[in-house]
């Protein structure tokens, strides 16, 4: 599963943590806006692109939060189970097309 890559580069150093700490319920990981992760989180049986903002352990589980929007001016900040995240996939493009 890529979303396993992303927390797995995110708790080795790979990939930009801005703050990684340990306590008494778990881990957490906090991105900058710059090295947030672009993910897509669902929301009502729909996928809707966003940027991971925090990865905090909750137990067995990680939660993660997430920016995102569902429209024009419909922006939303929530936190996500890590089953409803996925890491956001560019679409292909046709190189041999100008």
């Amino acid at each position: 599963m890529a979303l396993v890559a992303i927390l797995s580069a995110a708790l080795s150093g790979r990939i930009g943590g801005d703050a990684y700490s340990e306590g008494m319920t778990g881990r957490t990981i906090t991105y900058t806006p710059n090295d947030a992760p672009e993910v897509e989180v669902l929301v009502d049986g729909t996928w809707h692109f966003g940027a991971l903002r925090q990865w905090q352990q909750v137990g067995e589980r990680w939660q993660g939060t997430v920016s995102y929007n569902t429209g024009h001016g419909m922006n939303w900040i929530k936190q996500f189970d890590q089953d409803l995240i996925r890491p956001y996939e560019y679409p292909a493009t046709d190189s041999g097309s100008l």
